[in-house]
């Protein structure tokens, strides 16, 4: 079971137990003085794009301004957020004026986000305008364990910046996991400081540095202008995941301050929504294709024309369809690609306009020594072929080279397909799995970097193999084929990692496929 979002961070001293949670709007998100609201789990606020060009606008549920993305965004329905991408070429942003927000004294700043493990950056602007900025990481001239800065560009007394340091590294946040971060300002001090929350929990004074101000600032926002997931046309761009923004103005007519018991409520109304595992919960995915994700399959008719990747660990990758284009069929309430073993029918991966190499996903560390995890949800059907060597069996996913795959043969069972996870570094390396033609299996391989064991697997158990490396790390994948050996049979959901999983994240992978396609 995944802890809950930030449960063992570091850099943050939590109090034994969360707040109770009261006031507000009862048990679920607080309404009181809310007056930006954004979700990307909410269809009334970001309708998921089916096609490519489309999902551009990202709606304030609580005033219904509009905010525009430079680019169609990366998007998962579950939980529900939008993917930045600081490595597209034109910069991945939304940008709007929602007049409500344009002079907020006394409220709070809420966000939902998960900043991505494979972000080489080192700072990320989630929030700015109008010289505000909400940003992780570390700016000019901060503590060297910065994390969190949030400036507000008011004048005179009320200018803040205010530094979340934490106390041991620098970029904790950037761990692949989900955080709530709540900025809270009240004019009040001590005892009702302008402060940060975490998780459902106040940071500790200790951890907090007033960079310029204190924490009697009364300006929480000044411009009506945001832009998320960037601070305007420079440099600073945020590579993650951001779900839910909002702001709260607790400004006039007697409304009390944010309190921590609102912080621990829009918590507790969120974060099982956060804490639920999937793939891209473990660090280590690099590459996620879901036949069934109608938010990220590109269709023509019944033909698969594109699938594209939910891992959102490199930029653009794509599974796209290099001739007759598999078909989308649906088996057990679940949407699967079918391949017919056509020598044009398969789906190259690809990252942008390029091919998407074993090198791109795999860690290597030279002279073909690899580390890696994959597992293919899929349901083979009788092998038109019957030769022992890969060479000659059709791919489920392989790639052009040959070095690499889980391919099939026929089986001396009749009704049976024999499907074998394998590398190849001068002699054939693989096991054989004989199972009931068109019963779905999870069929995986794996290796430690530099062990030299390659692991296959079924369903998650493993088996060992005798040692060997990968020949080459320079062929580029393909979903359907391998070496110019098309696949009979069904596709229904591929994980590729970059190192090998632990015994409970295979075992939380496993449960998720289960969950998802039926028991094999």
């Amino acid at each position: 079971m995944k802890r809950r979002p930030g449960a063992n961070r570091r850099g943050v001293r939590l109090p034994s137990s969360a707040p109770v949670s009261s006031g507000g709007g009862g048990g679920g998100v607080v309404t009181d003085g809310l007056v930006f609201n954004l979700d990307a789990g909410d269809a009334s606020s970001y309708t998921p794009y089916t096609t490519p060009g489309t999902g551009l606008t990202w709606t304030d549920l609580a005033n219904s301004a509009a905010l525009t993305f430079s680019v169609v965004p990366g998007y998962s329905r579950s939980p529900g957020f939008i993917n930045f991408r600081s490595s597209l070429t034109t910069g991945n942003s939304a940008a709007g004026t929602p007049a409500a927000i344009s002079a907020i004294d006394k409220g709070a700043l809420e966000i939902w986000f998960r900043w991505k493990t494979s972000s080489s950056n080192n700072t990320g602007v989630m929030l700015t305008s109008g010289g505000n900025w909400l940003n992780l990481g570390q700016t000019a001239g901060a503590p060297p364990t910065e994390s969190v800065e949030y400036f507000n560009n008011g004048s005179g007394v009320n200018r803040l910046a205010l530094q979340y340091v934490g106390p041991n590294d620098t970029f904790f946040f950037r761990d692949n996991e989900w955080h709530q971060l709540v900025v809270v300002v009240t004019g009040g001090g001590a005892p009702d400081p302008t402060t940060m929350y975490l998780d459902g929990n106040v940071i500790a004074p200790a951890d907090l540095n007033y960079r310029i101000g204190s924490n009697a600032s009364e300006t929480l926002w000044n411009a009506a202008a945001i832009t998320i997931g960037r601070l305007g046309a420079s440099s600073y761009k945020f590579d993650g995941d951001i779900a839910i923004v909002r702001m709260y103005d607790r400004s006039g007519g007697g409304d009390p301050m944010f309190s921590a018991a609102e912080v621990a409520q829009n918590y507790a109304a969120e974060s099982s929504r956060f804490s639920a595992f999937y793939p891209d919960t473990i660090s280590k995915l690099t590459t996620w294709i879901d036949m069934d994700d109608a938010d990220n399959v590109v269709l023509s008719g019944t033909n698969i024309a594109g699938v594209k990747d939910k891992a959102f660990a490199l930029d653009s990758v794509a599974a796209l369809s290099a001739g007759s284009p598999p078909t989308q069929v649906t088996l057990d309430g679940r949407n699967w690609a079918k391949f017919t073993g056509a020598s044009t029918q398969y789906l190259n991966l690809s990252k942008g306009v390029n091919p998407l190499y074993l090198s791109d996903v795999f860690t290597t560390s030279g002279g073909g020594k690899s580390s890696w995890e994959i597992h293919v949800v899929a349901r083979p059907d009788v092998s038109s072929t019957s030769a022992a060597n890969p060479y000659d069996d059709e791919s489920i996913i392989g790639d052009s080279g040959g070095w690499w795959g889980i391919a099939t043969h026929q089986s001396g069972v009749a009704g049976n397909v024999i499907t074998k996870p394998w590398i190849y570094d001068g002699a054939s390396k693989f096991t054989d799995y004989d199972v009931v033609a068109n019963t779905k299996h999870v069929f995986g391989s794996g290796m430690t970097l530099d062990s030299g064991t390659l692991k296959t697997y079924k369903n998650g158990v493993a088996t060992s193999v005798a040692s060997g490396n990968l020949g080459s790390n320079g062929g580029s994948i393909v979903l359907g084929d391998g070496y110019g050996k098309p696949y009979t049979g069904y596709i229904g959901e591929v994980c590729i990692f970059n190192e090998e999983l632990t015994a409970t994240e295979r075992n939380n992978l496993m449960a998720y496929f289960q969950a998802k396609w039926g028991t094999p």
